[in-house]
């Protein structure tokens, strides 16, 4: 009976279920041998369905064996496992005496379905405090979102002096998982450390790593783990690749991997949710890595995996290998709705609308009983391309349920917000129950693009009365809303500004970017505001710098322009970028600082290799033409040849303009062939052409010009200027 018993609860421990109860079944068969209250009890903790557990529950009544703790104690367990408190505290109630292991039990049972009031209540009669039940009503009121009651019963234990475990901390710790509480998670850092958990207990330790991943403070997450190195194991590995990954550090993610390789003393070996997060590193300059990794997930023996393949199918769509996302889903064997999801998802995001419709169609098919989710509808409402095919997704989703669904209602405001149809997003926006953060920036976004910047500021506001907090994303948009609105606004981007100080986003990168961008717009103070974030400022990459250069060329300070740019050359870390030639070369150009501009083109080239496009050449041409340098810009335009008719219009203008000054004919009819070609009803165009050659004695080829521009239709109407007076607007010739 003992090898029997030991044989039940080593199929149990394994997942081999279906094995424990054919033992079972065999043994209750059994004309010499009688299940006893062990081979019961692991037998009930291999039941699975609801209808097998009450079979076995009948049996305990049956012979009696209900009366022993351990039978009693596994019923409770089975009913929770199945989200039935109710049967679970009918059996508790006929336990003479419960131990820990039943309170335990039934309230989590209770917290798992969110009837936090009956937990309670059970965890009042318990005679004693011990961790395992404190431990269950803390886990309870963390899955039920009652962070302050969570963290108020942990201040509590450690009042009363209740010795506090490894899944305690754990727990506590998953709160303290965004800014504002931040310092609560090192306080409780400094009591672990206090216990001797740190370096100790692997879970402790993957969940201070996981917390200061989630809060942005990715030093302190990779100290953690750099002191950890004595208790290093596979789940350690996975929540610090995994913060790697989902903060951008893709990099440094493959290179934990690798380590986590070397490691062969440990024998640590990557699993599933290795390669789901490692994966998630790779996109279009790594496609050749993404290979190789998946490659080695094949080799170890994860190639069958639906997870490993769902997570591969993204990587190579991420890659823009859409060929070999599509040969991943092709031999998995199993496919599950994620699969389709993650096909469905790549086609749409590669802007393979077609395809992503025909996957669906082809899922629909051949997969009747899968049924559409919202994340299979959110991929599919981004292929739409006008206003008749969202409401023809919208139909679909009322069709399957899913109109309520939030994922479902942020792709439908994202994608009106990208056609231009603000208000029509808004009143999606408005019918949602449930609202996240992507529902209120999408919202927002979309009111920024088409145009009505105040209304996006309105929504921060009412995001900040919320039960919700704007995040990097929504600062972002409501100060790039601020820098439209211009020097009207600027009242509400000081206080943007004191907002992301107050909750400790200030050394968010993209937001003090945008910050200096933001009063350079705002015209405050000749830069000075620009200039101070920018100092404060302890990381800087070369958006910082584009930004601060442009902040002073827009405040026509050119010369601090170039000496901002000189202290970037200095900074042996950044190099300058074609935008931050761009943005220094069109500062020269608008003060006028040939030399300096001549000297900067020569050193893009020269020195940094840099290939000159369409925007350097429109701006060296600007500078030279207005400072008459005209021969300088026939040199360029003719070495540019055909390319010259990418530039921009003004371009052309500022060149005939400077022309029709210095009587430079041959460039100036270069010039107005180009705006004619742009422009071709332009009748200034007919007129600067025409006064050119008649200033250079070219009277023909002036009355020649007079003589097309009325042959094509052109009218050059007469200036006038109106004048406002009270009665009515009158117009002066």
């Amino acid at each position: 009976m003992i090898r029997i018993n030991s044989s039940i609860a080593r199929f149990v421990r394994c997942g081999q279920t279906t094995m424990a109860l054919q033992l079972f079944s065999d043994l209750h068969r059994s004309h010499h041998l009688t299940p006893d209250q062990y081979s019961l009890s692991s037998t009930i903790t291999a039941s699975g369905s609801s209808s097998v557990g009450t079979q076995f529950h009948s049996y305990a009544i049956r012979s009696g064996l209900d009366s022993f703790s351990h039978v009693t104690n596994s019923l409770v367990s089975f009913y929770a496992r199945n989200r039935d408190p109710d049967s679970a505290q009918r059996v508790f109630d006929e336990i003479t005496l419960p131990d820990s292991f039943s309170f335990t039990t039934l309230i989590s049972a209770y917290m798992r379905v969110g009837r936090v009031g009956c937990a309670l209540g059970l965890f009042s009669e318990f005679p004693k405090w011990d961790v395992s039940v404190w431990n269950a009503v803390l886990t309870g009121f963390v899955d039920n979102g009652h962070r302050e009651s969570a963290l108020e019963m942990f201040m509590e234990m450690h009042r009363i002096g209740v010795e506090q475990d490894q899944y305690g901390y754990a727990c506590v710790i998953s709160i303290c998982d965004s800014c504002e509480m931040i310092e609560i998670g090192r306080q409780v850092h400094c009591t672990v450390f206090k216990t001797g958990f740190v370096n100790v207990k692997e879970s402790v330790v993957s969940a201070l790593i996981t917390m200061y991943f989630r809060c942005g403070v990715i030093e302190d997450a990779c100290a953690v783990f750099g002191e950890a190195i004595a208790v290093r194991d596979r789940i350690m590995y996975n929540s610090f690749i995994t913060g790697l990954a989902d903060c951008g550090h893709h990099i440094e993610a493959l290179l934990t991997l690798k380590n986590m390789l070397r490691e062969r003393k440990m024998r640590l070996r990557p699993n599933e949710l290795t390669f789901l997060s490692i994966m998630s590193c790779c996109c279009f300059p790594l496609t050749r890595i993404g290979g190789q990794l998946h490659a080695l997930a094949i080799k170890m023996g994860l190639g069958d995996s639906s997870l490993v393949g769902n997570a591969a199918i993204s990587m190579y769509f991420r890659c823009g290998d859409s060929f070999n996302a599509r040969l991943i889903f092709n031999e998995i064997k199993e496919k599950d709705l994620v699969s389709w999801n993650s096909l469905i998802s790549g086609y749409s995001q590669q802007g393979c609308y077609e395809s992503a419709m025909t996957a669906y169609n082809e899922m629909q098919r051949g997969m009747p009983a899968m049924k559409t989710n919202e994340f299979t509808l959110g991929s599919l409402i981004p292929t739409a391309r006008c206003k008749i095919q969202v409401e023809m997704f919208l139909g679909l989703a009322k069709k399957n349920g899913l109109v309520k669904k939030t994922h479902v209602c942020n792709s439908l405001i994202s994608t009106l917000a990208k056609l231009g149809e603000a208000d029509d997003a808004h009143k999606i926006f408005s019918s949602m129950t449930s609202r996240n953060l992507i529902s209120w920036n999408s919202v927002s976004s979309g009111y920024l693009f088409s145009g009505s910047p105040v209304k996006s500021l309105e929504l921060l506001g009412d995001l900040v009365r919320s039960e919700l907090k704007p995040n990097p994303i929504s600062l972002s948009i409501s100060l790039s809303s601020v820098g439209i609105i211009s020097a009207p606004g600027i009242r509400y981007g000081k206080q943007i500004h004191a907002y992301i100080i107050r909750f400790r986003y200030d050394e968010n990168l993209t937001l003090q970017n945008d910050l200096i961008s933001m009063y350079a717009k705002c015209g405050c103070s000749n830069s000075v505001w620009s200039a101070a974030v920018f100092k404060r400022m302890c990381i800087k990459d070369v958006v910082s710098w584009n930004a601060m250069i442009a902040a002073y060329a827009q405040h026509g300070d050119g010369e601090e322009a170039v000496l901002c740019f000189k202290e970037m050359q200095q900074d042996s870390e950044i190099e300058p970028d074609g935008v931050t030639f761009t943005i220094i070369l069109s500062a020269c150009s608008y003060c006028g600082l040939v030399e300096e501009a001549c000297r900067i083109f020569s050193s893009m080239i020269e020195d940094y290799d840099i290939e000159p496009g369409v925007d350097h050449y429109s701006c060296i041409i600007d500078v030279l033409s207005r400072n008459g340098y005209l021969d300088e810009v026939e040199k360029i335009v003719c070495k540019f040849g055909e390319s010259c008719r990418l530039l921009d219009s003004h371009i052309w203008w500022a060149l005939l303009s400077a022309c029709s000054f210095h009587g430079n004919l041959k460039l100036g009819r270069i010039a107005a062939a180009r705006l004619l070609e742009m422009e071709p009803e332009s009748p200034a165009v007919y007129v600067f052409l025409s006064n050119l050659n008649a200033a250079s004695g070219q009277w023909e080829e002036a009355s020649h010009v007079r003589e097309q521009m009325k042959q094509t239709g052109v009218i050059k109407r007469p200036g006038f200027s109106w004048l406002d007076t009270p009665i009515s607007a009158k117009m002066i010739l």
